[in-house]
């Protein structure tokens, strides 16, 4: 591929193959769609009886039908992939979006992938620069809670007296556990600058 660059340092990419365009966008178009939390589904009469979790599952499931370039599928029944996992009972949107995850990594490709509505977000957040952080590095304890593992001198953080290896249980009103990731947390403490 062939780089050149554009404003402010960034790169733009000027040749890229039609496979890589495809999976990007594929990658990029389900993010957008999936990473809702109210899907709207575009297609498909029997939606109306689905669950918002099975709705979700199928609408995955369709755009990478309508843009995924091996028709094969990674060699698998991917109709029968769709009505196995549409037909589930989910108990939470979370068990719906651990579907997806299996489904779409079921194709092998490490260009189609499915993200979490916090971790595209973040992807969002980092590539358009539009936020700033506290000042604080943010990384996983061996017990799997959120800390804080670098504090940067005079940032927001340090002056609140956030302190490196302090544990994130609650950020702007959402409550954190080991199940949260930093995403999540890094969510709730970017903003436009000055705004935490």
């Amino acid at each position: 591929p062939k780089f050149n660059k554009i404003n402010n340092n960034n790169l733009v990419l000027e040749e890229f193959g039609n496979a890589m365009k495809t999976a990007a966008s594929v990658f990029c178009f389900s993010a957008a769609i999936l990473f809702a939390n109210d899907v709207q589904p575009s297609m498909a009469a029997d939606y109306g009886s689905m669950s918002q979790e099975q709705t979700a599952v199928a609408e995955a499931w369709r755009l990478v039908d309508n843009s995924f370039i091996d028709r094969t599928f990674n060699d698998q029944n991917w109709f029968k992939l769709r009505q196995d996992n549409v037909k589930r009972k989910y108990k939470s949107m979370d068990d719906a979006r651990g579907s997806i995850t299996t489904m779409v990594g079921s194709l092998g490709d490490k260009y189609t992938r499915y993200l979490s509505p916090s971790k595209y977000q973040s992807l969002v957040d980092a590539a358009t620069g539009n936020l700033c952080g506290v000042g604080v590095e943010i990384s996983t304890n061996k017990d799997g809670r959120i800390i804080a593992s670098d504090v940067e001198p005079n940032s927001p953080a340090q002056l609140a007296g956030i302190q490196p290896k302090d544990i994130f249980y609650e950020a702007d009103g959402s409550r954190f556990d080991s199940l949260s990731t930093p995403d999540d947390v890094a969510l709730n403490l970017r903003g436009a600058e000055g705004s935490r």
